[in-house]
């Protein structure tokens, strides 16, 4: 199996899930989209920013996370 964004809807609203190489799901859309345009938008978006992302050690970076509301 290889890396997929799966698309479905559920409750009237569009979602992905990101499936890693061993089928295990990885991520998942934290929220529905009203339109299947908008979850492919999302899914592209997150694609290009994922490629920049920095990697925070969190074991040599003892600093909280901050909360946002």
């Amino acid at each position: 199996m290889r890396q997929q964004f799966l698309v479905y809807q559920s409750n009237g609203k569009h979602h992905w899930k990101f499936v890693a190489l061993g089928g295990e799901i990885v991520a998942v859309s934290p929220d529905g989209y009203d339109s299947e345009d908008d979850c492919l938008e999302a899914i592209d978006s997150l694609q290009e920013q994922a490629q920049s992302a920095a990697i925070v050690d969190r074991l040599f970076d003892p600093t909280p996370l901050a909360v946002v509301r």
